[in-house]
């Protein structure tokens, strides 16, 4: 009688162990989970900054560009003097355009990127 009840009182132990294992290793995924969804939602949240600044600096360059536009058409710019500043900043601001684009398609819209 005292061989089972140690045997027994063992594998009370043991159960207990096991559950107490099996406890913090679920608190310890549930954790990571939570860690990797906060981290999710700070990374998308970023995203959407980055795509709104990046939004704002292209719709800056066309604005200056179209101003630039304007006032060579009506006369307030000359660059008769200096011809060479059109087709610096004509090519200049085309590229920068077209590179923002570039940047927002391939990271913040490439679904390879995701975490």
């Amino acid at each position: 009688m005292n061989m089972d009840s140690n045997s027994l009182d063992n594998k009370i132990k043991e159960t207990i162990s096991d559950d107490s294992t099996r406890a913090k290793e679920t608190v310890e995924q549930a954790e990571k989970e939570k860690l990797h969804v906060t981290g999710l939602k700070d990374f998308y949240a970023l995203r959407n900054i980055w795509a709104k600044n990046i939004l704002c600096i292209i719709y800056g360059l066309l604005i200056s560009w179209g101003l630039l536009t304007i006032a060579v058409g009506r006369g307030w710019l000359d660059f008769s003097k200096t011809p060479y500043f059109l087709a610096i900043s004509t090519p200049n601001i085309f590229i920068s355009v077209l590179g923002l684009a570039i940047i927002v398609v391939k990271f913040l819209f490439n679904r390879k990127n995701r975490p």
